[in-house]
């Protein structure tokens, strides 16, 4: 973390998508986006929201007044997936 007020710009393009810990396991054993055990997907998706307001919020400290923050990450309908997502960006590019 940096120093309160010291940076003008933040750009994240890979860091948001981790998450601290698991909430709990899924029935289905696959990533919570596609996953069909609603309340399994639930709880992630708490914890995703209060990680990010965590991170909104601890970057905005960091930025000077006026600052600037850049993110980017892929998100998806419910039960797309990050997968599903990735590959029709390829197919749309090809």
């Amino acid at each position: 973390q940096a120093p309160d007020e010291s940076l003008h710009l933040v750009v994240a393009f890979n860091s948001i998508h981790w998450m601290d810990h698991q909430p709990r396991p899924l029935s289905d054993g696959l990533v919570f986006q596609c996953s069909t055990d609603k309340e399994a997907t639930q709880a992630w998706l708490q914890v995703k929201q209060r990680e990010w307001e965590t991170f909104l919020r601890l970057r905005s400290a960091e930025l000077v007044p006026g600052g600037r923050i850049v993110v980017s990450w892929v998100e998806t309908k419910e039960g797309g997936g990050v997968f599903k997502a990735v590959h029709n960006v390829v197919n749309v590019m090809a």
